[in-house]
Formats: C-alpha cells, structure tokens, sequence
C-alpha cells in the first residue's frame, strides 16, 4: 500500500474464487446494464471489482463483473481485484456505501453543458451512459434553457422515436383521465339538475403557447405548478380570472 488510506491491494486472482453478496440491495434495469456491457466492450473495465478476502465475496462492482461474464462468456478467467480485508458486518456497511448515490455527489448541470461545448465529439447519451429525459430534468431544473440544450445535446432518431412514444403516452394518459374527471363531474352536474348531458363530442380543452421557455417556468412556479407539466385543469384558469387563487 502506497499510503495509510489505501486498505486495499491489487491481487491476481480467477474470475470462479469469488461470487457475489446475496444481499446486495443495488438494481439495474435492462436499458441501463446494455449500456454498461457496450462500455466495458469498448473501453474495457477500468476500475477494478473490489473483494472481501475474508468471505471472497464482492463489495463493489456487481454489475460490472456480470457484464464482463456476459461479454467473456464464461467465468473462469483471470482478473485483478482491489481486496480488501474486514469483517461481515463492514462488509455489508461498505457494499451498501459503494452503492449508495446520495454519497456520491450530483452533477454540476452548467459544467456539463461547457464540457460538452470544449469537447464536442463526445456523446453524453452514447458515450456517457445519460438519457435524454435524464438531460432535460438535470438541465431544466438548474434553469438551462431548451434552446441551448437541443442545440449541443442532440439524440439519435431512435431516441426521438422513443420520447415520441413516451410523449404520446403520457399525453394520452393525462387526457383520459381529465376527460374521466370531466364526465363525473358533468354526470353529477346532470343529476342535480334532472338533465342529461352528453360529453363524448365535447371539445373541452385548449392550449396556451408561451413566447419563451422561461415565460412558461415562471409562470407555472407562480400557479404553483410541476414545471414540466403540459395539462392541468382548468379550475386553476377560473381562480386566476375571478381572483381567488393566492399566488
């Protein structure tokens, strides 16, 4: 060890010595191991798997040592890991740290967006392991407006396929359920009165287009509203006008 805080060596051992923690409580999705697999393709593993000595079993790096069994096809090679030396109870402090994102730290979004204007060949979405709605939360959230973000953040046709989709079915997801909440209400209306009303042909919402993406984040901040929000009822509209919604 090259100093005091380094509790760590690197030793030479086969892939078969050592197996993973049956309580690891961290989980990947699907979409997000392929990536971590292409990486490691392309780049290979560049941080080492780390291991208790005492147990032989994984601490850190899971998903990255089953990705590499996936790409090697086989696990019986040999491999360097970082061993450390503690007890169980350490063992499963530190795997549950190493996990942990909250102790990791969050993305500085203003810094991200100069790296990637002085370093324009790399791709955050391929290259960097983000999705594009990752991007527009991050990026919407520290104030980056959309005009820059599309202009340097640009993704692939299939990713415009596929927030397209997502798009279409969130929207058709909040318009059944306005149009639901609309026919309780104007079904209760009709049963009050002694009518009948009929809503199937009803053309019961409009849109308002704002000048600037920041004109539509104030004033969604002001009706005390989620950003990102593109429906919402109209009883927000009715207090506005009659004066009777507290800003």
């Amino acid at each position: 060890m090259s100093n005091k805080f380094e509790k760590f060596e690197i030793i030479k051992i086969n892939r078969n010595e050592i197996h993973g923690a049956d309580y690891n409580p961290r989980k990947i999705s699907d979409a997000a191991f392929q990536k971590l697999k292409r990486k490691i393709r392309k780049d290979g593993l560049i941080t080492p798997i780390v291991v208790n000595k005492r147990t032989m079993t994984v601490v850190g790096g899971h998903q990255r040592l089953r990705a590499m069994d996936e790409i090697a096809k086989k696990t019986d090679y040999d491999m360097s890991v970082a061993m450390i030396d503690v007890d169980e109870n350490k063992e499963v402090e530190l795997n549950i740290f190493l996990n942990n994102t909250s102790a990791m730290g969050e993305w500085d979004a203003e810094m991200l967006v100069d790296l990637k204007g002085s370093f324009q060949d790399i791709d955050f979405l391929k290259d960097c392991g983000f999705d594009k709605l990752d991007l527009d939360y991050m990026f919407s959230s520290a104030g980056i407006d959309e005009e820059t973000i599309d202009s340097i953040f640009e993704e692939t046709k299939e990713q415009k396929a596929i927030l397209t989709d997502i798009e279409k079915i969130e929207q058709s997801d909040r318009m059944r359920k306005l149009k639901s909440d609309h026919k309780a209400e104007q079904k209760a209306q009709s049963k009050e009165t002694g009518g009948t009303h009929f809503v199937e042909h009803d053309d019961y919402y409009v849109c308002f287009v704002f000048n600037t993406n920041q004109e539509k984040r104030a004033f969604m901040e002001k009706i005390k509203r989620p950003i990102k929000e593109k429906y919402t009822k109209a009883t927000f509209l009715h207090d506005i006008v009659k004066d009777e919604f507290r800003f």
